[in-house]
Protein backbone atom coordinates (compact mmCIF):
# COMPACT_ATOMS: atom_id res chain seq x y z
CA UNK A 1 0.00 0.00 0.00
CA UNK A 2 2.75 2.50 0.93
CA UNK A 3 4.52 1.89 -2.42
CA UNK A 4 1.62 3.60 -4.16
CA UNK A 5 2.69 6.89 -2.62
CA UNK A 6 6.32 6.67 -3.77
CA UNK A 7 6.23 9.69 -6.09
CA UNK A 8 4.96 11.89 -3.28
CA UNK A 9 8.24 11.62 -1.36
CA UNK A 10 10.24 12.73 -4.40
CA UNK A 11 7.91 15.64 -4.96
CA UNK A 12 8.29 16.75 -1.34
CA UNK A 13 12.09 16.60 -1.54
CA UNK A 14 12.03 18.61 -4.77
CA UNK A 15 9.89 21.30 -3.15
CA UNK A 16 12.04 21.30 -0.01
CA UNK A 17 15.13 22.03 -2.11
CA UNK A 18 13.22 24.69 -4.05
CA UNK A 19 12.11 26.44 -0.85
CA UNK A 20 15.59 26.17 0.65
CA UNK A 21 17.11 27.89 -2.39
CA UNK A 22 14.41 30.56 -2.52
CA UNK A 23 14.91 31.18 1.20
CA UNK A 24 18.65 31.53 0.70
CA UNK A 25 18.01 34.11 -2.01
CA UNK A 26 15.50 36.10 0.02
CA UNK A 27 17.97 38.92 0.72
CA UNK A 28 18.85 39.29 -2.98
CA UNK A 29 15.38 39.18 -4.56
CA UNK A 30 11.97 40.45 -3.61
CA UNK A 31 8.94 38.15 -3.74
CA UNK A 32 8.04 39.08 -7.32
CA UNK A 33 11.55 38.27 -8.53
CA UNK A 34 11.56 34.95 -6.67
CA UNK A 35 8.19 34.05 -8.20
CA UNK A 36 9.69 34.44 -11.67
CA UNK A 37 11.81 31.38 -10.95
CA UNK A 38 8.57 29.43 -10.54
CA UNK A 39 9.52 25.77 -9.93
CA UNK A 40 12.61 25.82 -12.12
CA UNK A 41 15.11 24.14 -9.84
CA UNK A 42 18.10 24.26 -12.26
CA UNK A 43 17.60 28.00 -12.76
CA UNK A 44 17.33 28.56 -9.00
CA UNK A 45 20.40 26.40 -8.44
CA UNK A 46 22.48 28.37 -10.94
CA UNK A 47 21.48 31.65 -9.31
CA UNK A 48 22.24 30.26 -5.85
CA UNK A 49 25.68 29.11 -7.00
CA UNK A 50 26.36 32.51 -8.56
CA UNK A 51 25.44 34.28 -5.33
CA UNK A 52 27.50 31.92 -3.16
CA UNK A 53 30.51 31.84 -5.54
CA UNK A 54 31.66 28.52 -4.13
CA UNK A 55 33.15 26.02 -6.63
CA UNK A 56 32.50 23.17 -4.17
CA UNK A 57 28.80 23.42 -5.05
CA UNK A 58 29.51 22.20 -8.59
CA UNK A 59 29.48 18.60 -7.38
CA UNK A 60 25.69 18.87 -6.87
CA UNK A 61 24.92 20.00 -10.43
CA UNK A 62 24.09 16.52 -11.67
CA UNK A 63 21.85 15.83 -8.66
CA UNK A 64 19.86 19.01 -9.25
CA UNK A 65 19.62 18.32 -12.97
CA UNK A 66 18.50 14.71 -12.41
CA UNK A 67 15.90 15.58 -9.80
CA UNK A 68 14.45 18.26 -12.06
CA UNK A 69 14.34 15.89 -15.04
CA UNK A 70 12.79 13.10 -12.98
CA UNK A 71 10.10 15.33 -11.52
CA UNK A 72 9.30 16.84 -14.92
CA UNK A 73 9.02 13.37 -16.40
CA UNK A 74 6.74 12.27 -13.57
CA UNK A 75 4.50 15.34 -13.88
CA UNK A 76 4.17 15.00 -17.65
CA UNK A 77 3.55 11.26 -17.53
CA UNK A 78 1.37 10.98 -14.44
CA UNK A 79 -1.77 11.36 -16.54
CA UNK A 80 -0.75 8.31 -18.57
CA UNK A 81 -0.30 6.00 -15.59
CA UNK A 82 -2.71 4.86 -12.94
CA UNK A 83 -0.58 5.38 -9.87
CA UNK A 84 -3.28 4.07 -7.55
CA UNK A 85 -3.18 7.31 -5.59
CA UNK A 86 -6.71 8.45 -6.10
CA UNK A 87 -8.71 8.92 -2.90
CA UNK A 88 -11.05 6.10 -3.87
CA UNK A 89 -8.24 3.55 -4.13
CA UNK A 90 -6.83 4.28 -0.67
CA UNK A 91 -8.22 1.98 1.95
Amino acid sequence: MIARFGPIAGNLVYHAIEFLLKGALIDKFDEAAREKFRHNLPKLWQRYKTERNNPALDKFDQTISSSSTNLTEFVTRKKKFDLGCSPRSVS
